[in-house]
């Protein structure tokens, strides 16, 4: 989809950008959003906090909904409640950046990987692990170029 988003905004294809679920090709898709300047992010800190929704006198009303949006709907006043002492007048403040940023947060995803350039927890290893299998690739490769097994 990042692929098919590129060659429509730039106009020209980019083949080189493969579909496939892997790291290697998230973290492509990622260098080449960025390039493009698809992704710029400010600098700036975040104050990340919880905050709890007590929802408890809505359980009866909640029972007796139909549907999801009524549901969303009930607890929309609750949400906005809790979190009224924690909203400020100035406009500026607020940020679709900073929003996002918030929704995807904990994700672990490939898509996380790709948009974000975080490399997935799964498979994130140890920089002493790392250096262990890398050792142990290139003596193997050294090997084989020595055998002329290529």
């Amino acid at each position: 989809m990042a692929r098919k988003l590129l060659e429509i905004i730039k106009g020209r294809s980019y083949r080189e950008l493969e579909d496939a679920p892997t790291v290697n090709n998230a973290l492509a898709v990622h260098r080449a959003l960025m390039v493009e300047c698809f992704r710029y992010r400010p600098a700036y800190e975040m104050d990340e906090r919880v905050i709890e929704v007590d929802g408890n006198h809505l359980l009866d009303a909640l029972m007796a909904s139909r549907g999801v949006l009524s549901m969303e709907q009930m607890f929309l006043t609750a949400k906005l409640e809790a979190i009224e002492p924690y909203l400020r007048d100035e406009g500026e403040d607020w940020s679709w950046d900073r929003g996002l940023w918030n929704t995807i947060h904990f994700k672990r995803t490939l898509s996380d990987c790709a948009l974000e350039g975080r490399i997935l927890e799964a498979v994130r290893i140890s920089e002493t692990e790392l250096l262990r299998q890398s050792k142990e690739t290139l003596e193997e490769w050294i090997k084989r170029v020595g055998a002329r097994d290529l």
